[in-house]
């Protein structure tokens, strides 16, 4: 077994352990993108009750309920390639932004009508 070591190491950076694991000022950003993804995964997983809603209210077969499940993953699956195509040419936060926007103009598509 060959044990590699680096040569000329820093012995400042090795005995500092008080390093932030964020650069200063980024905590905030962090914390943005934290709650972006919690609330994109907690809106993911509650398409699993809309499903038996959906079932229940519509009395649809269970093939036809899990239907719902198969197109909202296919969303996933279609805008994939052109989500990496905007974020090659415009960035991270122009792709995070779009995919907000987008998610809110399919929110307001469920909105309640009288």
């Amino acid at each position: 077994m060959q044990v590699s070591t680096s040569v000329g190491t820093d012995t400042k950076a090795q005995g500092d352990t008080n390093q932030p694991v964020f650069p200063v000022g980024q905590m905030l950003l962090f914390s943005l993108v934290t709650v972006l993804f919690f609330l994109w995964g907690m809106s993911n997983n509650l398409t699993d009750i809309l499903v038996q809603q959906f079932r229940k209210s519509f009395e649809l077969s269970t093939f036809s309920a899990q239907l719902v499940s198969t197109a909202n993953f296919t969303g996933y699956f279609c805008m994939a390639i052109p989500a990496a195509l905007v974020m090659r040419r415009w960035g991270y936060k122009t792709g995070m932004v779009m995919g907000l926007c987008l998610f809110g103009c399919g929110m307001i598509l469920f909105w309640p009508r009288r």
